[in-house]
């Protein structure tokens, strides 16, 4: 499970043409449960002023490599709401921190960056309350097209903070996966529970939304992120009940991972954000060291995978092969190219040295161990 080091809570938010300060809340976090980067120096985000002009909030995950030399380079967006106002904010900020030196270079670095007018603003506005019961009517009655012009308005009309962008990711997942596409479900579903706090998400609904997300992974062949969200699953109060109806999930992941045949895993590229902007990607924890790609569908152009002090990096082509770094388990394998672009990875075993893979450590955590 990641372990999130707190580097900020307060900070003056700047509105630029009044050149006055406003006093807001900001959370900025950095994984730093498997990587050795220290952080030596952290550039405050500034809080973009259109964000104080029509009162949206943001939220922004952030991937870089720290050089030895302590500089962040490399970064980009791996999934944010806010608009690309937010994610700028949040790259330059990123991109002016200093680390402390090492003797070699970190790849797989994280970090989330929340921006908040208010403290503990959970709660939606009468506005937002009144178009979330049409669009959840909508839904459940199943009338696609007239949820889906009410979801685009209101993405379109924006000015909401980090509670109501959380409900509208989940409406807009259930309504993916309502019109046939689990691909979108799932990444609007991660969105939600990384934009929610526990006091947004918390209880069934959190468990739920884990549920639905580790039944879409495992049906992809995510194995290794699947693997993770079982054992956040499990850290839930009560989760042991939901993680126990996971039994034939689990069943089969542990079958595939005893076994010597390739595992299949799907991927979709996805445009990380709800706007326009944003570098289209996808992104997984492989659990073998040997990869290839087939059945490429669309413009999947590039790949990297950011392991703990080592990367790798290559053009996307059917029957191209790869092998990892040492440790797979601590590998990420993004992909670049166009969104909705689709791809296979299919994860070899070789010979002992690359049948490493999370295993029965993943699966201890998924059942309790």
């Amino acid at each position: 499970m990641s372990i999130f080091k707190r580097l900020a809570v307060l900070a003056l938010l700047f509105v630029a043409p009044a050149a006055m300060a406003q006093q807001g809340l900001y959370e900025l976090f950095l994984d730093t449960a498997q990587l050795q980067a220290v952080p030596a120096e952290e550039a405050d985000p500034r809080f973009p002023t259109s964000g104080f002009r029509t009162g949206q909030e943001g939220w922004v995950r952030v991937n870089f490599v720290v050089t030895p030399e302590g500089r962040t380079t490399d970064s980009f967006v791996v999934d944010s709401v806010g608009g690309p106002a937010f994610e700028e904010a949040a790259l330059d900020a990123v991109e002016r921190w200093q680390f402390e030196t090492s003797d070699f270079e970190i790849p797989n670095n994280y970090a989330e960056m929340r921006f908040e007018l208010s403290r503990g603003r959970e709660a939606a506005t009468s506005n937002f309350l009144r178009r979330y019961r049409r669009i959840m009517t909508h839904i459940l009655e199943e009338e696609t097209e007239y949820a889906r012009d009410q979801i685009d308005a209101a993405v379109k009309l924006g000015g909401w903070n980090l509670y109501e962008e959380a409900m509208l990711s989940l409406m807009i997942g259930r309504l993916e996966g309502l019109e046939g596409d689990p691909a979108d479900k799932l990444q609007y579903y991660l969105r939600a529970i990384g934009v929610a706090t526990r006091e947004a998400l918390g209880g069934n609904d959190r468990r739920e939304a884990l549920f639905r997300i580790i039944e879409i992974q495992h049906f992809y062949g995510q194995y290794g992120s699947a693997l993770q969200s079982l054992a956040r699953l499990r850290a839930e109060p009560r989760g042991e009940r939901d993680v126990r109806d996971l039994e034939s999930v689990v069943e089969d992941i542990e079958t595939a991972l005893g076994s010597s045949a390739p595992l299949t895993v799907k991927g979709t590229l996805y445009t990380p954000c709800n706007c326009e902007e944003g570098r289209p990607l996808w992104y997984f924890q492989p659990v073998r060291s040997e990869f290839s790609f087939a059945n490429v569908d669309g413009n999947v152009d590039s790949f990297e995978a950011r392991c703990v002090a080592s990367r790798l990096s290559g053009d996307v082509r059917d029957g191209g092969h790869w092998t990892l770094p040492e440790d797979p388990a601590r590998c990420e394998i993004f992909v670049f190219g166009a969104d909705g672009a689709s791809f296979e990875i299919l994860e070899h075993v070789t010979n002992e040295t690359t049948a490493r893979h999370l295993g029965s450590d993943g699966l201890d955590r998924a059942n309790g161990g």
